[in-house]
């Protein structure tokens, strides 16, 4: 917001442009003009019932041809489902927020960047995703409601992606208690869709 009030800035253009450009007032802000859904009416309205079959799945989905060749699991990563630049950017946030942030937190955000990879996935695959790929496993984890077999199904990418970001993913807290965060982003994106208080 700094940067924008201030059109002399440096970053000023940049910033505009990144925005869409036109015109900017930062002071400007009506908060009943801005519209919050739910974000399994989202889910439901793109790709139709929150908690879907294969078979359902394949009919939401732009399909593509499966490659020739099933992937090992030591060369999968997020970065095969997502572009590179998304994925530089999960990086470069990992990287940044891991050693000084109340990493507890960090689940969440990781869940969501695996929620992401997966509707990508979903809308480039559909079924028909190569065998053992970073794709196939995020599809195949959304239908599973145990996070041990979530964890089967994606663990690998997880570690890999905070392996990638150079950060380590075992943490202590301030009490000695030890805690992992791909651990617990796993349990989130099992649990992404149980809401207790609906």
């Amino acid at each position: 917001m700094a940067v924008m009030r201030d059109p002399t800035h440096e970053e000023y253009e940049s910033t505009l442009r990144w925005l869409g450009g036109g015109r900017f007032d930062p002071e400007r802000f009506d908060a009943k003009a801005v519209k919050f859904d739910h974000p399994g009416k989202r889910w439901d309205l793109a790709f139709g019932k929150a908690v879907q079959s294969r078979r359902s799945v394949k009919r939401a989905a732009i399909v593509a041809k499966p490659r020739a060749r099933p992937q090992s699991r030591s060369a999968r990563t997020l970065s095969s489902v997502v572009s590179a630049q998304t994925y530089s950017v999960w990086l470069e946030m990992l990287h940044a927020l891991v050693p000084h942030g109340r990493t507890h937190r960090l689940s969440i955000v990781v869940a969501g960047m695996l929620r992401h990879a997966l509707e990508i996935a979903v809308a480039r695959f559909g079924e028909h995703a190569p065998e053992r790929s970073a794709a196939a496993s995020l599809i195949q984890a959304a239908e599973e409601a145990d996070p041990e077999q979530v964890a089967d199904q994606i663990g690998d990418l997880v570690e890999r992606l905070f392996r990638d970001a150079k950060v380590a993913a075992r943490r202590v807290n301030a009490r000695g208690d030890k805690y992992s965060i791909p651990d617990s982003a796993i349990q989130e994106f099992a649990l992404w869709y149980a809401m207790p208080w609906e």
